[in-house]
């Protein structure tokens, strides 16, 4: 039987390239409230929030986010929770052609 690979020696396997980037953003849902976060990076698909994600909406869950802090009013955007690690909570935008 072959070692298995350490897992920093783990391919990627993300869909889209990550951009480290930190914006503040409104997340809602009618059992979380409305939070102000900060993301810890964002791609074409999703965005990660770095934050306590202790009652966060579980996994599958669709939550409003918005950008804040922009000269004008961000777009409302769906997005789903798809998984949480120690250092947040990653989201992934959802498909607006999809219902």
């Amino acid at each position: 039987m072959a070692p298995r690979d350490p897992p920093a020696a783990r391919r990627d396997q993300r869909r889209f390239p990550r951009l480290r980037l930190n914006l503040q953003v409104a997340v809602s849902h009618p059992g979380f409230g409305r939070r102000v976060l900060s993301t810890r990076d964002i791609s074409d698909g999703g965005i990660f929030l770095a934050c306590d994600a202790m009652n966060f909406p579980p996994v599958g869950a669709v939550v409003q986010v918005q950008v804040q802090g922009m000269a004008e009013a961000a777009p409302v955007r769906r997005m789903a929770v798809v998984r949480f690690e120690d250092d947040g909570v990653a989201l992934r935008f959802v498909d607006e052609d999809s219902g």
